[in-house]
């Protein structure tokens, strides 16, 4: 499985994030979002504590705005969208990026 896959959005980016728990979708999340603007990478977050998906989508947001006095970051935000889903053992999550 993969850790994440793009999907199509109409006017952001979207991506559909897996993981075998809270921690690994923010590791993956964030991997995502660096796979796009690789300067993403410098601001990463340890992933210890996470707790909800509120948790995941705030320390992206200020990663996000971290990046963006660096480095101009070409995204605004990661949306408070969707919750996470279980199928079986693996977890996932839509993450929505307004750019």
């Amino acid at each position: 499985m993969p850790a994440f896959t793009e999907l199509d959005h109409t006017a952001d980016i979207a991506f559909r994030i897996f993981g075998e728990s809270l921690e690994e979708i923010y590791l993956h999340a964030f991997a995502a979002l660096s796979f796009k603007f690789i300067e993403f990478l410098t601001f990463l977050r340890p992933a210890e504590g996470i707790d909800s998906i509120d948790e995941i989508v705030i320390r992206l947001n200020e990663s996000i705005a971290y990046a963006d006095q660096a480095f101009r970051c070409p995204y605004k935000a990661v949306s408070f969208h969707g919750g996470v889903v279980q199928d079986e053992n693996i977890l996932h999550w839509d993450m929505i990026v307004d750019v």
